[in-house]
């Protein structure tokens, strides 16, 4: 008499064994493609990585490790921020040779907000008022910066005495205001402040105020924006300072081709070789109050050179021992 059940068949006794074998083989073949078409990758060759919607600045060391060389151009646009990835070409997985160039195209935003006027504030309603600023229904804010305080007989205590960028420039939303702010009437403060990311306009009033003496160095910047900025500071903050000491400041600029009615410049001349060592001061008479932006002994044949603020026309006055030597003179040409 037969069996009313059959015996169940090779296959079905041994599936888990054809299963993974599936997937033994499936993996087996995804490895093998994989490395099939990196060792066929031609000798010399990259594959150009996907950039688009990435911000420029975390991007550019990628393509220059690939050995590619970036090439950027600019669209204005209100809608997104500055210094995104809008296109690219090659498209992302092209394979390109190296030393390729890439045609990138980059967002740069068009929409500026007018800075607040917040000198002559106390310091709690200037922090307010650059975070609370309206453009039409559109809440936007700026920072606060570096705020660094000096001792002052004209202003109370925790007023705002400068601000860098001034009121009335335009500048892209979040951008940082720095402060200066008064201590009110004290004996002069004789510690060095911390002058970095500070601007040299606000800054150099500081530094005079402790009778330092102050050379420059001026280092590119990166953008307009940064142009002004103290990068570094060779006495450290907190350190005891004589009167006469020097200082010394890095600072950057930012050389632009049209002069627009408020900017950074950059001042230079040579101390004639055969002159004494004077003492030299350097006047700016523009749309601001009249002010000193250069103050101390030069040997001869030194170069003299430094950075300032103007806001319009500017009438710069060199003087040498009290009595003036020069007069130069920088005229808007752009708004």
């Amino acid at each position: 008499m037969e069996d009313s059940q059959k015996k169940p068949g090779f296959f079905v006794r041994n599936r888990k064994f054809f299963v993974l074998m599936v997937v033994y083989v499936t993996f087996f073949m995804l490895v093998s493609t994989f490395m099939l078409v990196k060792l066929n990758q031609p000798a010399g060759k990259v594959r150009m990585p996907d950039v688009t919607g990435k911000d420029f600045k975390s991007v550019y060391n990628t393509l220059v490790n690939r050995e590619l060389r970036p090439v950027i151009s600019f669209h204005d646009a209100s809608d997104v921020a500055s210094g995104l990835i809008l296109r690219q070409h090659p498209p992302s997985g092209k394979i390109i040779p190296k030393d390729s160039r890439v045609r990138l195209v980059v967002s740069r935003s068009n929409f500026k907000v007018d800075v607040p006027k917040v000198d002559g504030s106390p310091l709690v309603i200037a922090k307010n008022k650059l975070s609370t600023l309206h453009i039409g229904e559109k809440k936007v804010s700026l920072g606060i910066g570096v705020v660094s305080y000096i001792p002052s007989a004209d202003h109370e205590d925790g007023i705002v005495i400068e601000q860098s960028p001034r009121a009335g420039e335009k500048v892209a939303p979040h951008s940082k205001v720095n402060l200066l702010v008064s201590m009110g009437v004290l004996g002069r403060d004789s510690a060095m402040p911390d002058l970095v990311g500070q601007h040299i306009d606000l800054g150099f009033d500081l530094v005079l105020s402790l009778g330092l003496s102050v050379r420059q160095k001026i280092v590119p910047a990166d953008s307009p924006e940064d142009s002004g900025k103290i990068l570094e500071q060779t006495i450290k903050p907190g350190t005891v300072v004589e009167d006469g000491a020097e200082l010394l400041l890095t600072v950057a600029y930012y050389e632009r081709e049209n002069r627009y009615y408020q900017s950074y410049e950059k001042v230079s001349f040579v101390v004639p070789k055969d002159s004494e060592e004077s003492f030299y001061e350097v006047w700016i008479d523009d749309e601001e109050q009249r002010r000193v932006r250069f103050s101390k002994m030069c040997k001869p044949g030194e170069t003299v050179v430094f950075v300032f603020h103007r806001t319009g026309n500017a009438r710069i006055e060199i003087i040498k021992n009290k009595q003036k030597e020069k007069v130069l003179s920088l005229d808007v040409d752009t708004f």
